[in-house]
């Protein structure tokens, strides 16, 4: 006599249920791990221009920390600090083609030095969009006193947007005021 057992239709179902749950569970658990890895690679950090003498956003070493993906990210905020004593605009940064063209925060401060302000002079060259999406602060901080004149300029073929949900052009606080003047050149 042969016999032959058949499973039942309710082990047969029982176990296609348990895969379907274990498989649901894998691509959670999954999609989980995906979001933990782009939430933390996507964090915004803040850079401060660390060369005086000019060069590109995209060069890593331009950048004090060092920008680790080719300049400023999207969400990043990008500070200017300019303690040169140029009567004239001198290209001192490029947002070159090799830049991602985006960053949140975009602000120009001009460091003191005794003798006047320098000049923040941002280029953008032809084909290349500089977009800032947050805040555009030119003038920024309190190191300007006295009759000095603050000025930030952009330059050349490119397109500055600023979709910014706030735009300031003056010198830091009122105390650091007294005569001193504040220029965003476009």
């Amino acid at each position: 006599m042969k016999t032959s057992r058949q499973p039942s239709k309710t082990n047969t179902s029982s176990i296609t249920n348990m895969c379907k749950q274990l498989s649901y569970r894998i691509v959670m658990a999954m999609a989980f791990a995906a979001m933990l890895t782009f939430t933390q690679l996507a964090g915004a950090a803040s850079y401060i221009w660390a060369v005086p003498g000019g060069g590109n956003w995209s060069t890593l070493g331009n950048w004090s920390p060092n920008s680790l993906a080719g300049g400023p990210l999207a969400a990043d905020s990008v500070t200017f600090n300019n303690s040169t004593t140029n009567s004239s605009p001198i290209i001192n940064n490029t947002a070159d083609l090799g830049f991602a063209g985006t960053v949140s925060n975009l602000q120009y401060n001009n460091i003191d030095n005794g003798v006047q302000a320098g000049w923040n002079v941002t280029q953008i060259p032809s084909g290349q969009v500089l977009t800032v999406t947050h805040n555009l602060i030119a003038g920024g901080g309190d190191a300007i006193s006295g009759t000095k004149t603050n000025r930030d300029n952009v330059v050349g073929g490119g397109t500055l947007m600023v979709t910014a949900t706030n735009m300031m052009v003056q010198i830091g606080s009122s105390s650091a005021r007294n005569g001193a003047t504040c220029f965003f050149d476009l």
